[in-house]
Order: C-alpha cells, then sequence, then structure tokens
C-alpha cells in the first residue's frame, strides 16, 4: 500500500507538469492561429460546388482560387470551367455545410479554430470517460495523463493549426471507443459510417463488425451510410461527385495497383519527398530504401502487413476460445482492436503527418494500462512514452527547435523516417497488448460476464 500511494503522488506530479506544459503549448497555438489563417489541406478542398449557388461570395474569393484551380486541373481543359467536384468524401462537406455563408477563408478559418478547440476538449473528456471504465488505479491522474497527451500530441496539434477536419474524426473515434467499451452497437455503427465516408478508407470498420457479429452494428452502419449517401445527392447533386477526384482514385484505386509491382511501389516517392509532409508506412519504407538501407520492396510492405495479419488473427482466434470473458477483458479487448483497426488504416496507406492524429488514443490506451497497476510496468511505460515522442516529438515549436540544434528540424525528422520507427513501435505494442491478453485467461480460469451487467449495457 505504501508503494501505491507514493506512486500515485509522483505519477500525480509529473502528470500535472506534463499537463500545465501542454496547455502552454496548446494555448500558444491558439493564440499565434486565430490572427492567421493557415492554408493546409483543408483549404484545398474549398469551397465546395455548392457554394456557387448558395454564396457566389465565398465562391468568387480570391483567397480560394488556388483551390478551385487546384479541383479543375483533374478534368479535361473543356470541362474545367464547369467542374464542381468535392475533394475527400461527403462526410466533410455535410458536418460543416454552414460554412458556405461566411464569406472568406479568413472567416472560415477563424470560426473553426473556435469551433476545433472545444471538440479537441470534448474529445479528451470522451476518452476520460472511456478509460475510467476499462482502467484501475487513481482516476485524476489518468485524467491529466489523457488531457496532457493529448493537449500535447504534435499531429493533432498540426491538424488544429491547419483546420483539417481530422479534428472532428478524432472526436468520431473517442466516441467510438465510448461506444464500443459501453455495448452501444447502433451507435457504434453510426459512427463507423461517419468515418468511412470522409476518405473511403476507413472501410475497414465494416469487415471488423462482421467479424465480430455485432450486426446492429452493421444495420447502422448500412442505415447512416444510405443517408449520407441521399443527403449527398440531395444537397450536392450526387454522391459521385465525391469519387472524381484524385484522393479517392491515389488512395483506393491506384494504390493498390502499384503495390504489386516492386517498380510502381516507389514511383511517386520522388514527388512525396518533396512535398515534405507524407508519414504512411509505405513512404517510410520507400523513404529508408531511397537513402542507401537495404529494403526490399514491396516485400517489406506486405510482410509487415502479414504479421499484422498473423498476430491479430492469432489474438482474435484466442478470444474467441473464450465466449464468456470477464467485464474488464472484453473492455480491453475491444479498446486494442480498434486501435489495431485505427493503426491499419491511418499509416498502411496514403497518409500525411497529420493524419497521425487518429493514433492519439491507441497511444493513450498504451500510456493507461501502463500505470494502472501498481507498482507501474516501467518497461511498458517506456516503449510506450518512446513510441509517443517519434509520433508527436515536436512538444516544442519547430522554430525553437531548429534554432537550438542549427538545422531544419522538421525536415530532419520526415527525411530520416522517425515517425516509421514510431507507426512500427506502436503497432507492435498494440499486437503484444492483443495477443497477451486473449491467451491470459481460459474458459475455466475467466469470470464470465454476468447476464445483469450485460443485459445492463445492452
Amino acid at each position: 500500500m505504501p508503494l501505491r500511494i507514493k506512486w500515485f503522488s509522483f505519477g500525480r506530479l509529473v502528470t500535472c507538469l506534463v499537463l500545465v506544459f501542454a496547455i502552454v503549448r496548446f494555448g500558444n497555438v491558439i493564440l499565434s492561429e486565430f490572427p492567421s489563417a493557415t492554408k493546409g489541406d483543408f483549404y484545398m478542398t474549398l469551397p465546395g460546388g455548392y457554394a456557387e449557388t448558395l454564396n457566389p461570395t465565398l465562391w468568387n474569393s480570391p483567397e480560394l482560387v488556388i483551390p478551385r484551380m487546384e479541383v479543375r486541373q483533374y478534368f479535361p481543359e473543356s470541362e474545367r470551367d464547369t467542374a464542381r467536384t468535392y475533394l475527400h468524401g461527403p462526410t466533410q462537406f455535410l458536418t460543416l455545410y454552414p460554412i458556405v455563408f461566411l464569406d472568406s477563408y479568413a472567416e472560415i478559418a477563424r470560426l473553426i479554430l473556435v469551433v476545433y478547440v472545444a471538440l479537441i476538449l470534448f474529445a479528451c473528456w470522451v476518452i476520460s470517460k472511456s478509460f475510467d471504465f476499462v482502467a484501475e488505479g487513481d482516476p485524476v491522474t489518468r485524467r491529466l495523463l489523457i488531457y496532457g497527451s493529448t493537449l500535447l500530441f504534435y499531429p493533432l496539434l498540426q491538424s488544429l493549426m491547419q483546420r483539417e477536419f481530422e479534428v472532428v474524426i478524432l472526436l468520431a473515434l473517442a466516441l467510438t471507443f465510448w461506444a464500443a467499451i459501453y455495448h452501444r452497437h447502433i451507435v457504434l455503427g453510426g459512427l463507423m459510417a461517419y468515418i468511412t465516408w470522409y476518405k473511403f478508407l476507413p472501410v475497414v470498420f465494416l469487415p471488423y463488425l462482421i467479424a465480430r457479429r455485432w450486426w446492429k452494428s452493421i444495420v447502422a452502419f448500412t442505415a447512416l451510410s444510405l443517408v449520407i449517401i441521399g443527403l449527398s445527392e440531395w444537397l450536392f447533386g450526387g454522391i459521385s461527385l465525391f469519387f472524381n477526384n484524385h484522393h479517392f482514385d491515389s488512395a483506393a484505386t491506384n494504390q493498390l495497383t502499384e503495390l504489386a509491382s516492386p517498380a510502381a511501389f516507389c514511383s511517386n516517392w520522388a514527388q512525396v519527398d518533396s512535398a515534405g509532409t507524407f508519414a504512411s508506412v509505405r513512404w517510410g519504407l520507400c523513404g529508408l530504401q531511397a537513402r542507401g538501407y537495404w529494403i526490399p520492396l514491396p516485400f517489406s510492405y506486405f510482410a509487415l502487413g502479414g504479421l499484422t495479419a498473423f498476430f491479430g488473427g492469432l489474438g482474435f482466434w484466442g478470444f474467441e476460445q473464450n465466449k464468456q470473458p470477464s467485464l474488464e477483458t472484453e473492455r480491453w479487448r475491444r479498446v486494442w482492436e480498434l486501435s489495431l483497426v485505427v493503426l491499419i488504416y491511418s499509416t498502411f496507406f496514403r497518409g500525411h503527418y497529420y493524419y497521425l492524429s487518429a493514433l492519439t488514443i491507441p497511444l493513450i490506451a498504451l500510456l493507461v494500462r501502463a500505470t494502472s497497476d501498481a507498482p507501474i510496468q516501467k518497461m511498458r511505460l517506456a516503449l510506450a512514452v518512446l513510441a509517443y515522442a517519434l509520433l508527436g516529438v515536436f512538444v516544442l515549436p519547430i522554430s525553437v527547435l531548429s534554432a537550438v540544434f542549427e538545422v531544419d528540424v522538421w525536415r530532419f525528422y520526415l527525411e530520416h523516417q522517425l515517425y516509421l520507427l514510431g507507426e512500427v513501435l506502436l503497432l507492435g505494442l498494440v499486437l503484444h497488448e492483443y495477443v497477451k491478453l486473449s491467451f491470459q485467461v481460459t474458459p475455466s480460469e475467466d469470470r464470465q460476464v454476468p447476464a445483469t451487467a450485460e443485459a445492463h449495457q445492452t
């Protein structure tokens, strides 16, 4: 007992310091961004074609000349003046539909900054509620850890600075974990459909629902998908307008073709490298090969995917042998399974660095798991902190770090593929937790889910 009290006292002090630093860093981002309007990928999706009718002032805004040209370049020259496609799926445009009534990108950027700050804080609260239901230990320390690590995670800060929709997706993912842990299957299916119709790649959610045989979630997924398609037909002129864009084609169609060819696998590497923002497993492997490391491609990519599938399947099989797991075991199972799904769709395919915002929750899960018991699991915690550091290394502003080390720290980070080390380490840690948990219990040893508790959850 004294050891437990000592740990929590020390742990609470450390997490308090982390949270204070995170608040200062987070606040500095807000203050520096509010008068400005950083132009990222979200900016390049504006204005949606529906703006031409609803708000010609926004449609003709001089600020938005560049994104309008970006959209039109993917059409034949004869069609460019009438091109009205939408970059990304309909979820973004349905959610942010009201911004069409603002008259400039500067107004949009200021409004979204305020809204996104509120959404991030709400996401922290949802994550805290979820892990309060899963983990033991000091709840105050755990909440300090969750808020601090979230507000300090640089991919999320970059999403906030660039007003990327990944901030909304993080909240949707937080609610997804909450719905899974609290056994809200209808809500779970709807949230997964919402996320899927943003960029289409998270369609890996549906196979997961089928594998778990959560039929209510599948029905909800299908129903909300039909609603999204219907609203897109009504408000935007057709769901097909969301498929005729380079993001969907390159991410979902061309990439599948490129993966099958060693020559094509890294054919776009020079373009990606010059962009200086991509941070997926595929491009990380290409980057290592381009810098002289012996990386057999695409074999190593498929080998990593195969190992992920093997150990993920092994863990799933182990859980399936235990038809009545304990409540705690089942909840952690869902945390690790959703973490694997998020890791696969956010790192294995086309991805910018700020896409890694989605990894906030898997990282938090590892940190919470390592600090839930007393004494703390030092090796687990050290590896989780290392993964966090490799993925969200910029706890200080990049300009400050560059000045201190007299080098372009951002370029150094991407050129040396440090994010790839973090992605692989995080994937390995989550798989380890998942497989280990699946074989810790047997039908004879496991405390079964009480019927009354299951009925209460349902």
